[in-house]
Formats: structure tokens, sequence, C-alpha cells
């Protein structure tokens, strides 16, 4: 039975390989890309306050945020951001 290497304390690859030790995406070798998304369902809110702790966990887990999309609508509502960036 094949066994989970995230789960031994590897680093993977987008295929769930292991990579070897000398590739671990902690050297940079393989950053990940993130986007990150922000909602807030009034207008009387704002995402501004969201932005700064999303980047900090981007940066602390070692992520290329390449996007950051904003969204002002209510969850009973389309989401066109959303719907973009999941496109």
């Amino acid at each position: 039975m094949p066994t989970d290497p995230t789960k031994d304390g590897l680093d993977v690859d987008r295929s769930g390989q292991a990579l070897p030790p000398n590739e671990s995406r902690d050297e940079g070798k393989h950053a990940r890309t993130a986007a990150i998304y922000l909602r807030v369902s009034t207008d009387r809110q704002t995402t501004e306050n969201q932005e700064p702790d999303c980047l900090r966990l981007g940066q602390s887990q070692g992520w290329d945020v390449v996007e950051v999309y904003r969204e002002q609508e209510s969850a009973v509502k389309r989401r066109p951001i959303f719907s973009r960036m999941m496109a």
C-alpha cells in the first residue's frame, strides 16, 4: 500500500510525488502560486483589514501570491469575482 509522503513530513510536487531533500520547496525551487480571495457581504464592510493577514500567511508558507481578488457581495447573490478566480 502506497504511503502519503506529506504524512512523513516530506515536500511534494503538484502531482503528489515526494521531492528529494535537496529539492525542498523551502529552498524556493518549487514555489507554490496562490490567489487570495477577499469578500465582505455588505457595502458597509471592507476587505482592507483581511488582506494583510492573508498576505502574511502566503509569505509564511512560501507562496507566490499572483493575484488578490476582492468582492463585496451577499452570499445569496452571484459572485462574479469568485467565478473569475476559479475560471
